[in-house]
């Protein structure tokens, strides 16, 4: 993914990160802080000219805290794993971001204390990268449907 993330300060503190697709497509996903330890609205926008026009394509309503872990590989599919904090939820689009789910995990990451830590796509399959456990430790999950289903991939 080619793109940028950046904290921005301007009297609340805002997230962006934006991987752009081809030229005219793009993601971006912005946090907007509630304050210090207090959480953030997380929103996707989408762009379809490149980056001069970005319309609001879904609020993400349980994340509650910031982005960390994002992937945005084509048109239709998008992953936003949320930081480390009740439940860690990560997101998943297969339609263009019109409706987003909960990515269910099998154990051990299916139980709180998880949070994404890297998130890529190569050659049909997602891999995503959770931090967590006791003693704290990184499993990687495999999918090969878009996030609908995920295993642990062997090493």
């Amino acid at each position: 993914h080619i793109g940028v993330c950046a904290h921005v300060y301007t009297g609340t503190c805002v997230s962006v990160c934006t991987p752009v697709i081809p030229v005219l497509e793009g993601w971006m996903v912005a946090s907007v802080s509630h304050g210090i330890g207090a959480g953030a609205d997380n929103y996707v926008y989408r762009t379809h000219d490149g980056g001069v026009t970005w319309q609001e394509a879904a609020k993400l309503e349980e994340a509650g805290r910031y982005p960390c872990a994002v992937g945005f590989f084509d048109d239709l599919h998008a992953i936003v794993g949320i930081e480390l904090y009740d439940g860690a939820p990560v997101f998943v689009t297969r339609d263009g971001g019109e409706s987003w789910e909960r990515a269910e995990f099998p154990a051990p990451v299916g139980a709180d204390g998880w949070t994404a830590s890297d998130v890529r796509c190569s050659g049909g399959a997602v891999t995503l990268t959770m931090a967590g456990g006791e003693p704290r430790r990184e499993v990687r999950l495999i999918s090969w449907d878009w996030g609908e289903t995920w295993e642990v991939e062997e090493s």
